[in-house]
Parts: structure tokens; sequence; C-alpha cells
């Protein structure tokens, strides 16, 4: 999984992987465990979330059938 605007200044990321299908989930939590964001995709390959998170650095969890990863993501 590659995490790309990373950093982010507005909020919002994009997820590309070969191992996204069509039902993944992806769940944004802060570093004090509190999930910010979560919602279902349908895309293949690229999502392009829009959470316009604020300032601070967050655990992106991608969750789908077969696979799952946790990404680093900041936002200045």
């Amino acid at each position: 999984y590659q995490l790309k605007n990373n950093p982010s200044s507005d909020g919002n990321f994009v997820i590309e992987s070969e191992y996204i299908d069509q039902n993944t989930t992806v769940v944004v939590y802060d570093l004090q465990g509190r999930r910010v964001f979560e919602k279902d995709y349908v895309e293949k390959s690229r999502i392009e979330v829009n959470a316009k998170l604020p300032t601070g650095v967050y655990l992106v969890a991608v969750i789908n059938s077969n696979n799952r990863a946790a990404l680093k993501l900041q936002v200045k």
C-alpha cells in the first residue's frame, strides 16, 4: 500500500495498491486511538479519501476481505 499526499496539507489523501478490492474500508485513528473517520469504498487500486482531517499524526487502517494494512499519515 502507498499513501500519497503524505504529509497532507488539507487532511485529504490517496491510497494506491494492487491489493485494494471492491469492498475496502478505510478507518483513520488519531494517536489517542479515537476513530476520527471511517468509510467503505468500491474503487479498485486507488482510493481518494476526503477526510479533511485537522493538523496532526494519524494511523490509517485499510481493510478488505484479503488484506489489512496500517499506514502513518501526517497532516500539516
